[in-house]
């Protein structure tokens, strides 16, 4: 296999395969190693990137440790399928036809290995059906390979790093979980185990007189809470994340699954959030695990329990705690749980008893409440009351509690008995009458029309944490935790951290506000730091422009030790130095174009932007801060370029009105067209201006001889990175990014579905692995184009009506989710230890 393809191999997607229980003595089944040229006949036949493998009805799937097909099935039988990859943004396929004989050699390690490899791959790449693939692999692997999985950290991607997403990702830690530990005397007690250490933050609370949340003073200090200025507010927030959320949520996210968890929630609490009467609302919780099971608690000031819809069912559990009296009404299966009490003028609905006690604790003033928290009212005073729609506080107690042994351990508990209850769901509706139930007593698992724990609860709905009580851990366990505990107390240098979100949702847009102070050791935002070290983005800075469709800015401290480096690794012995030059900012941004115009109807835009890089509108702009020395740097950088490459790079000087620019044109290779490439610059009073386009050097100097050009169109949303980005320019992108476009991804999350769906019909063929799926797992795979998904029997897989399959694709029309936005804008700013992120989308009109 060649470099360039074995640097692209993925990994394989199995469709259509079920792995049996019994014992390889016992089984019909063969396991043969197949070399790939034997399958492919006499041609030596490459396998490249994965996505997909369509067998018969035979377990095919690939050796990660070589380029093999490795196969499960009966001797004397003969297995046909396709493979089928990606190849330069498109889906190609190749049939395969092998029959089964003795010259194969049996090979059940090697098979179970390929097991091992591909159910890790599957649980990698976060497709829909985990918890039934985790499973599977815990069945196969052996216990090296599942004592302690590493989890993948989250890829970063520039919308976290701008929005803050990425700060609250890393602080809150809540993608690395404890491993499912074995079994084992539960002897060690809880009380004994050493939580988080690192101190909170010394906060410094305003003296001023200041308004606060009235709702804060019911919600406990250790939970968070959102705010909503009216129950408009809040309906125009659910109706944002429902109906416009939704499909950009699916272009960041890497599955394509409606998990119902407003409707569950609303449907276990008994009313629309969409429709409360009263004045502000607040919502609150012990934790953030909303799609396994959480508690959650509803405040409605000037609310009132009388007049909140209620639920189906009688009465079932009532009680007072102090002076306050409550009501509950709950069903077997937890469909319905609704606890309901009135505290003054203000209504109080949770789905958990426990929840509802704790904010009766506070009301009772047994509970510390989040209003006398020194973080609520720094954060209430960046924002404050009456300026947003809603408004959200993660406090230190509560990332604190959610760090402790018992939280951790219990999360991983529930982790380990949704795997067995998927597990005993699967066995007994395969007919495996020999699975007992009672095999897990930990986990007490009991069968009627599915299977559930008395302790742990459902698929449809975990136990909450907050409900799970116990005061005594494995050794293991034990282990675990202080393993994670000492890596995650390791990325905090001193204090801990709270997080703080506000949002604005009008007429003519949403704004975005996220505080995550202090930051992470070792943080994503570190080299940025370092770069920007005391420098600010100015105010028209970066030449901002109405022409741009994409600007970038970033702060740069010309004498910090990074850009000292970098400038030393760039231009090392060229006087003067580029750090007595350099001004407190640079820019890259790329202009309006009849380029992109032709890029698109290219139909090739990869070909068409090798053959024409050289034409590409975009621009990198240094601010200045003294002109002589950058003149003298021009004068030795220049001498430096002709003594290095002599007469392969060409100088020039141009005349465009008053001003000049040059022309630096580099004599390449004509295979890539660096015969036709230049490099224009010039020196204006915005800074100093690279780019391809000699039209953008004019237009640049153009802004430099009017007034106009010291408007900013809008002011900066940050002081140390900045981003304005038009919706023209994400569809040029999308139209021109082929396997990286809006298409191209949707196409993925819908192929990414296919592996649980088959999975499910292998288990019950004469069942609709969708509804399968959503009584299972809780949720509805969805294809993001609006289709359904269907057997197809000639190529033995579910496929969608819209996308079709991997071996057979089909381009549907697809509504972009931009389209309602106009611009983009975000901003960075770096505050103390912390991190301030805004975004400001700007509806279409």
């Amino acid at each position: 296999m060649n470099h360039r393809k074995r640097a692209g191999v993925l990994w394989l997607m199995l469709l259509g395969f079920l792995l049996g229980t019994s014992s390889a003595e016992e089984s019909p089944w063969v396991y043969l190693l197949v070399p790939a040229p034997a399958a492919f006949g006499d041609e030596a036949f490459e396998l490249p990137r994965y996505e997909f493998f369509l067998a018969s009805e035979a377990q095919v799937m690939r050796d990660p440790n070589a380029n093999s097909l490795v196969i499960c099935a009966r001797e004397g039988d003969t297995v046909r399928g396709t493979v089928a990859w990606k190849e330069n943004g498109s889906y190609v396929s190749r049939a395969f036809d092998v029959e089964v004989g003795a010259k194969f050699r049996v090979n059940k390690a090697r098979f179970d290995h390929a097991l091992v490899r591909h159910y890790q791959a599957l649980l990698d790449q976060q497709v829909p059906g985990g918890p039934l693939f985790r499973a599977r692999l815990d069945r196969v692997a052996n216990h090296e390979d599942r004592a302690w999985r590493a989890q993948r950290r989250p890829e970063v991607s520039g919308y976290d790093l701008i929005s803050g997403g990425r700060a609250v990702l890393e602080n809150l830690q809540l993608h690395r979980h404890l491993p499912e530990s074995e079994r084992g005397a539960r002897t060690i007690a809880l009380s004994s185990l050493a939580g988080i250490t690192v101190k909170p933050y010394p906060w410094k609370v305003p003296k001023t007189e200041l308004a606060t949340d009235r709702l804060a003073a019911l919600v406990p200090a250790d939970q968070h809470a959102a705010f909503f200025a009216s129950p408009a507010a809040l309906a125009s927030t659910l109706r944002l994340i429902r109906d416009q959320g939704t499909p950009l949520l699916r272009w960041i996210e890497p599955r394509a699954e409606d998990l119902h968890t407003l409707e569950r929630y609303q449907r276990q609490l008994g009313f629309d959030l969409g429709g409360i009467e009263g004045r502000t609302i607040a919502v609150t919780g012990s934790d953030l695990y909303f799609e396994e099971g959480t508690d959650v608690a509803i405040l409605i000031e000037g609310g009132s329990i009388q007049k909140l819809a209620k639920p189906s069912l009688e009465k079932t559990s009532s009680g007072t705690i102090g002076a306050f009296s409550w009501v509950g009404y709950r069903s077997p299966s937890r469909d319905v749980s609704s606890y309901r009490a009135q505290v003054g003028d203000v209504a109080v609905v949770s789905n958990s008893r426990a929840q509802l006690q704790n904010i009766l604790g506070v009301a009772t003033k047994k509970r510390p409440a989040l209003v006398s928290e020194d973080e609520y009212l720094v954060f209430r005073a960046r924002y404050p009351v009456g300026q947003d729609d809603a408004f959200a506080l993660l406090p230190d107690a509560a990332i604190r509690r959610w760090s402790s042994p018992r939280w951790r351990i219990a999360s991983a508990r529930r982790r380990a008995a949704l795997s067995e209850i998927l597990d005993g769901q699967c066995q007994m509706l395969e007919g495996n009458v020999s699975w007992d139930a009672n095999r897990s007593p930990h986990h007490e698992l009991r069968y009627q029309d599915s299977v559930t724990s008395r302790r742990y609860g459902s698929v449809g709905f975990l136990t909450p944490i907050a409900e799970l009580e116990f005061t005594h851990v494995s050794a293991s366990e034990a282990k675990h935790y202080a393993a994670w505990r000492d890596t995650y107390q390791s990325y905090w240098s001193t204090f801990f951290d709270p997080i703080a979100i506000r949002l604005r949702n009008g007429a003519g847009g949403l704004d975005l506000d996220v505080s995550v102070i202090p930051l992470i050791e070792n943080s994503d935002y570190k080299s940025i730091i370092g770069f920007a070290g005391k420098a600010k983005i100015a105010a028209g800075a970066g030449d901002r422009h109405s022409e741009s469709l994409w600007h970038l800015r970033f702060a740069l401290d010309a004498g910090s030790k990074p850009a000292e480096s970098l400038g030393d690794f760039f231009f090392r012995g060229i006087e003067p130095r580029a750090s007595t030059w350099l001004g407190s900012s640079w820019s890259v941004y790329v202009d309006r174009s009849p380029f992109f115009e032709e890029l698109v109807r290219s139909g090739n835009p990869r070909e068409f932007l090798e053959k024409n890089a050289y034409r590409f509108p975009g621009a990198i702009q240094v601010e200045v801060r003294d002109a002589a020395k950058l003149g003298q740097f021009l004068t030795a950088l220049r001498a430096e370029v002709i003594g290095s490459f002599g007469d392969r790079v060409e100088h020039s000087e141009h005349k465009y009105g008053k001003m000049s620019y040059t022309r630096a044109r580099i004599h390449g290779p004509e295979q890539w067209h660096l015969d036709k490439l230049a490099i224009y610059y010039a020196v204006t009073k915005h800074g100093l201006t690279f780019a391809l386009d000699e039209a953008l050097i004019k237009r640049a100097i153009d802004r430099h001889n009017t007034e106009k050009a010291k408007a900013e169109p809008t002011p900066p949303l940050g002081e140390h990175v900045t981003l304005h980005a038009d919706r023209e320019m994400l569809e040029i992108a999308d139209r021109a990014g082929q396997e990286h476009s809006y298409l191209a991804k949707m196409r993925t999350r819908c192929y990414r579905n296919l592996h649980v769906l088959n999975a499910l019909r292998a288990i019950a063929p004469r069942r609709d692995p969708v509804a399968y799926y959503r009584e299972v797992f809780g949720g509805t795979l969805v294809c993001p184009a609006g289709g359904n998904y269907v057997w197809n029997p000639r190529a033995h897989t579910m496929q969608s009506t819209k996308f079709g399959h991997p071996a057979d694709p089909l381009r549907p029309d697809l509504v972009m989710p931009y389209r309602q936005w106009r611009s983009l804008a975000g901003g960075v700013t770096f505050d103390g230890e912390g991190v301030r992120a805004r975004v400001k989308l700007t509806r279409s009109k």
